[in-house]
């Protein structure tokens, strides 16, 4: 509801920036929200903060996460990370 589809977004996204792919960007993650379609796009975001209209808070993409995750979409590098935390004790690789 708050997004005005402007796009402005897009610049400031850092996960848009090195995709190119309007569906991993704050306005495209909004459009497929509205339509509720939860997708693997948002275990994708940074929590950044760069976009300006706020769509989401922290609290919002970690909740959407852990319901994504037990709903058994989960992205290899989300899986690497969380190997390495009860591995190493950080996300990480051993260094």
């Amino acid at each position: 509801m708050k997004c005005k589809r402007c796009g402005l977004c897009k610049e400031k996204c850092p996960v848009f920036l090195a995709v190119l792919n309007e569906s991993v960007s704050p306005r495209g993650k909004g459009i497929l929200r509205n339509e509720n379609v939860l997708d693997k796009i948002y275990l994708l975001c940074t929590m950044c903060g760069g976009c300006e209209c706020k769509l989401y808070d922290e609290k919002e993409i970690l909740e959407l996460r852990e319901k994504l995750i037990k709903n058994g979409i989960e992205t290899r590098r989300n899986k690497q990370m969380v190997s390495n935390i009860k591995k190493h004790g950080h996300p990480f690789l051993e260094q």
